[in-house]
């Protein structure tokens, strides 16, 4: 038995770097690259074994180019009750709030200033989120700054109600299954769409209540409508999706369903930040990969 832990992106990125990204065509690079570097530490394993090798743990993410500082997104997403709406055991807040972090026994979705990890990791690697020192052409990036958004999941299983969960039918978790743009957009999304829907309700819950009463009355909501979507986005912002499934039961009448949706399509008044949400957004549905420019 070999077990092999690597990230794709430093593999193969020269000088060796995780702001870039890799795309499908990578594939048999990063395969051929493998075989090479396990060869050099004396294993041999054919290229056809490490494509059918079975996946026990994989991360999904994406680097997002943003127009705020990322620490910002990240204060934001801190206040909004987001480890009831991921089942998450804790929540961290650190390096200075350039990290956020909602952590379960095998299942982690992690939040950081990509290029402020980077730059502590130059300096002090037990710090960073997940980096090793690394070299980047600061000149060229000049003021841009990159919000990292990663799912780790840390066994069979968890990978297993991940896809599930994003609508992705994988036959066996195999390397070459698992490495697919399509299947990682999709994961992200769902978790992305989580973590709006915590801050939606947050920011909800946030205005005036009868700002918000009268906000639904001139959406074309009656009194009756508009009173129980107040009081169901409290009830949530209290204690979460999953302790009020816990409490209602497992089967949702197809009113409250309604209801559920009707709090999608419900926007804040004051939320600032909602255009740098769904910009980040955007760039997770379109998944266009990362390359930075060389000489």
């Amino acid at each position: 038995m070999l077990r092999i832990e690597f990230s794709a992106m430093k593999l193969i990125n020269q000088p060796s770097n995780n702001l870039e990204e890799v795309c499908d065509e990578d594939f048999e690079t990063i395969v051929k690259t493998l075989q090479k570097r396990i060869s050099e530490l004396g294993a041999r394993v054919s290229p056809e074994s490490i494509r059918k090798a079975k996946v026990t743990r994989v991360d999904y993410g994406k680097n997002c180019k943003v127009q705020i500082k990322p620490a910002l997104l990240l204060q934001e997403l801190a206040k909004a009750d987001i480890s009831k709406r991921l089942d998450s055991a804790n929540k961290t807040y650190r390096n200075d709030g350039h990290s956020l972090h909602f952590l379960t026994t095998h299942k982690n979705v992690v939040l950081y200033d990509k290029l402020a990890d980077i730059r502590k990791a130059n300096f002090s690697p037990r710090r960073a989120v997940g980096e090793n020192a690394q070299l980047l052409d600061w000149t060229s990036l000049a003021d841009e700054q990159y919000l990292r958004f990663e799912i780790q999941l840390g066994n069979s299983d968890t990978i297993r109600q991940a896809l599930n969960k994003a609508g992705v039918n994988v036959p066996e978790l195999t390397f070459e299954n698992l490495f697919q743009s399509e299947i990682c957009r999709k994961v992200n999304l769902y978790y992305w769409g989580e973590l709006m829907q915590a801050c939606l309700i947050h920011h909800l819950c946030n205005e005036n209540v009868a700002d918000l009463f009268k906000q639904l009355l001139n959406n074309g909501y009656k009194i009756l409508k508009a009173l129980q979507l107040i009081g169901l986005t409290s009830v949530l912002s209290e204690m979460g999706m999953r302790e009020f499934r816990f409490h209602a039961g497992k089967t949702l009448s197809p009113a409250i369903y309604d209801l559920l949706r009707k709090i999608k399509d419900i926007t804040p008044r004051e939320d600032w930040l909602m255009k740098h949400y769904l910009q980040i957004q955007r760039i997770i549905e379109e998944n266009n990969v990362i390359k930075l420019i060389k000489e």
